[in-house]
């Protein structure tokens, strides 16, 4: 891992996102709503890309390549971000939230792969509570395809999400900005090669278009998209997957409690046990079993 100089403490980086990542399904449902393709979104991520560019030709080195490790990263997080953003239209939000948070239980697998870590009762017992979490919140011999392809989705955004920190980690600590002019338009076309895969066709034509859609399109690539992904982008390369994920981890009270106050969407009490789960499995991950450990630094 490349250590420097961060202008902003890159906990608090992540931090923040979690407040535009929380309400992250507000504008993606909106968009979809307005327009009546849920594949509109995309205009926003190309938007996102643009700015990035202005942003990145105002900074030195904008020609100084990525390394291959940062290409597959950002080629790693577009396609996590494009499932997640599909994956939110065809689910609750209580559902795509929780499934993408078992990436740090997939970033325990990753790393015995990529860095051989080795599995400690603290790693075993996360993944116990990660999978029992995953298990709660699909539901006891739930086997209907109702939600099921959003589930499918958040659960390999997360898996995407976790394999995309290990590459940045490993790979050339360059300039946030490159990676977005990358990322953004990368999730675009995911999204719209998506919308071919499903046999629907894009869907996007002038009858899309109003007022009110393109003031979402607008807030949706740069509070929505450019911001947060900024943030989080700026982080990856001094936090590992699992404290990436715990960072991230306070997105879920967002999501859930706007979902609860703007749908009234209802949250089951197998849903609270399997966050809970979800959540400890982060935390025994970065603090082990012993709750006295709580108050101390997490383990490297």
């Amino acid at each position: 891992m490349v250590h420097t100089n961060y202008i902003v403490n890159p906990r608090l980086a992540v931090f923040l996102s979690t407040l535009f990542w929380g309400t992250y399904w507000i504008p993606v449902r909106q968009i979809e709503i307005l327009s009546g393709s849920p594949y509109f979104s995309s205009i926003g991520f190309f938007i996102a890309g643009g700015i990035s560019i202005c942003f990145s030709l105002s900074t030195k080195g904008f020609v100084r390549a990525l390394d291959l490790r940062n290409v597959l990263g950002c080629i790693c997080v577009a396609a996590a971000i494009s499932l997640y953003t599909q994956g939110i239209l065809y689910t609750s939000i209580a559902n795509a939230v929780l499934l993408f948070y078992l990436s740090p239980v997939w970033g325990i697998f990753i790393g015995r792969f990529f860095a051989q870590i080795k599995f400690t009762v603290d790693r075993m017992s996360a993944i116990v509570f990660g999978l029992t979490g995953l298990v709660l919140v699909l539901g006891f011999g739930n086997l209907d395809m109702d939600g099921m392809t959003g589930n499918v989705m958040c659960i390999l955004s997360g898996f995407l999400f976790a394999i995309a920190v290990t590459f940045f980690n490993s790979g050339r600590a360059i300039g946030t900005w490159y990676k977005l002019v990358f990322i953004g338009p990368t999730c675009g076309a995911f999204i719209l090669l998506s919308s071919f895969g499903s046999g629907e066709g894009v869907g996007i034509t002038l009858d899309n278009f109003s007022w009110s859609s393109g003031l979402w399109i607008i807030l949706f690539s740069t509070v929505w998209v450019t911001l947060p992904l900024w943030l989080i982008i700026y982080a990856v390369h001094a936090l590992d997957a699992v404290k990436m994920g715990l960072g991230m981890m306070f997105e879920i009270v967002v999501s859930l409690v706007s979902a609860a106050i703007l749908t009234q969407e209802q949250i089951t009490l197998r849903q609270i046990l399997g966050t809970i789960l979800i959540i400890g499995a982060s935390l025994v991950d970065v603090f082990g079993l012993r709750f006295w450990n709580f108050n101390k630094h997490p383990k490297n």
